[in-house]
């Protein structure tokens, strides 16, 4: 399309409905990102970052509705880590979902609030944590 020329009334309406779609569901046309999509485990509810994997993003995640207007990862990325192979190597991960299923665990939400900070965290691989 010619950077001149008016877009077509078609993309127009559309992009008139979808505006609307979002003020009626959500309130506002600058709804944060995170206020729709979730993370949640153990008793955490927090924020969600990343998307679709397609769209060329490093956090690969697939939401899914399940609470009203609000989408939780379903799937996608659990585990990253970032490796230094040097004469001292050093690493740092984080297991999103923290290490734990078991009812009651402290460990089924701890690593969230990292996730959604897009934090990694050092890895210790021997008993001096190096």
């Amino acid at each position: 399309m010619d950077l001149e020329q008016s877009p077509p009334p078609s993309a127009l309406a559309a992009l008139a409905a979808a505006a609307e779609d979002c003020k009626t569901r959500y309130g506002a046309l600058d709804v944060k990102w995170g206020d729709v999509f979730r993370f949640a485990s153990g008793k955490a509810d927090l924020p969600g970052n990343g998307g679709a994997g397609g769209s060329g993003l490093f956090r690969t995640i697939a939401f899914t509705r399940r609470d009203g207007n609000k989408f939780y990862a379903a799937q996608g990325e659990t585990i990253v880590c970032a490796i230094e192979f040097a004469a001292s190597q050093r690493a740092q991960c984080l297991l999103g979902y923290g290490n734990a299923t078991q009812p009651g665990s402290p460990h089924l939400d701890d690593q969230l609030p990292f996730m959604v900070q897009k934090k990694l965290l050092p890895v210790l691989r021997d008993l001096h944590g190096a």
